[in-house]
């Protein structure tokens, strides 16, 4: 009867076609078990023409984690199951025709025990793809305790970008930063906030394009996260469902509706009146409003007959009331808050789910 073995070696050499299996697989003794018994385990056998052929059906389908190739007959079995989830007594001679392996983490991911670890925004059993969002960085379990840059891919998004990650908050995506120590301009083109500006380190908006690619892709909520001089806890209001329309929708912003979040300072709602609103700038002027609201604001944003809010505004020790170039939000914080820090946050949104 013949068994089903690992090999004891993980260096491989270069086949014949010029591809190199360490690419994709790695080899290393894990059990033995009687050809029978794994057979009836394969969701997928086949005959193929090399060993090569066989690995590489294993890598194409995301489900495949080891796969076999008899070279006697040429079958080729797939199996869902990892050779560390095997049961086994002992690891006896490797068979001459038998050849089995799994695959190895991709994308820099690292292999403990049975699982491998991702890096850089990568997520999967194999590190096999890029996370839409942050929160599914959070939820695959990959990243709970990081936060910083990492790469995202929106379905909607053609190419990856860097965004930065709440991790340790529960996965926010940063798509705004504005704070005291600002040494950025907020008072840039449509061409800027369409494409993004400023350092991911520090202040910056993330860009037009990215923020529609990421809410269009996956249900959204938005959190506006305010500190002010004199208040001991941050401030923190949910925007249930929002979302940003593409450019040719003059990327309109919509939310279905707003409500506070235990354990922080309540805003209250100062974009109710932007609901539907296109984004405006100096240079594309999509308010209500005779005049550009953006010009008299200083910074682009969305607004109606102007807005209640300058969450792009700049900011300082002193607050002249009336002065809507500075950063504030009326609701409820007034006119005479010393803002220091504003960050807009997106979250997936868990309908029927309690706010955090």
């Amino acid at each position: 009867m013949l068994l089903l073995l690992g090999f004891s070696f993980t260096v491989f050499g270069q086949w014949s076609n010029g591809q190199v299996l360490s690419s994709y697989f790695d080899q290393s003794p894990f059990c033995n078990r009687t050809l029978s018994n794994v057979v009836n385990e394969a969701f997928w056998t086949n005959q193929v023409t090399s060993l090569l052929s066989c690995f590489d059906e294993c890598n194409g389908r995301a489900s495949c984690k080891t796969a076999a190739f008899d070279q006697t007959t040429n079958n080729c079995r797939l199996y869902q199951i990892s050779p560390n989830e095997y049961d086994y007594t002992s690891v006896l001679t490797l068979p001459s025709d038998i050849y089995h392996m799994r695959k190895l983490c991709e994308n820099g991911g690292s292999r403990i025990n049975s699982n491998c670890v991702c890096i850089g925004g990568y997520v999967g059993s194999y590190c096999e793809k890029l996370m839409m969002d942050c929160s599914e960085g959070f939820e695959s379990g990959h990243y709970t305790n990081q936060s910083g840059i990492f790469q995202i891919q929106p379905t909607a998004a053609s190419s990856p970008f860097e965004v930065v990650c709440r991790m340790q908050e529960g996965g926010y995506t940063l798509i705004q930063l504005n704070d005291e120590y600002n040494t950025e301009n907020f008072n840039q083109s449509w061409e800027q906030y369409k494409q993004g500006f400023g350092s991911l380190n520090r202040t910056h908006w993330l860009g037009l394009d990215h923020i529609h690619d990421i809410t269009s892709s996956r249900t959204q909520d938005a959190y506006v996260y305010i500190v002010d001089v004199m208040a001991q806890t941050p401030y923190l209001r949910k925007f249930v469902n929002f979302r940003v329309e593409n450019e040719s929708m003059e990327y309109a912003m919509y939310y279905s509706s707003s409500e506070a979040v235990r354990g922080f300072n309540d805003l209250g709602d100062s974009l109710y009146n932007l609901v539907g609103q296109g984004f405006t700038t100096y240079d594309h002027d999509n308010d209500q409003s005779p005049t550009n609201c953006a010009q008299n604001y200083d910074v682009g944003f969305w607004y109606n007959w102007c807005a209640l809010c300058n969450i792009n505004g700049r900011m300082g020790i002193s607050v002249n009331p009336g002065d809507v170039t500075e950063a504030h939000w009326l609701n409820d914080l007034g006119s005479y808050a010393v803002i220091k820090h504003i960050e807009i946050r997106l979250k997936r949104s868990m309908t029927g789910m309690p706010s955090l």
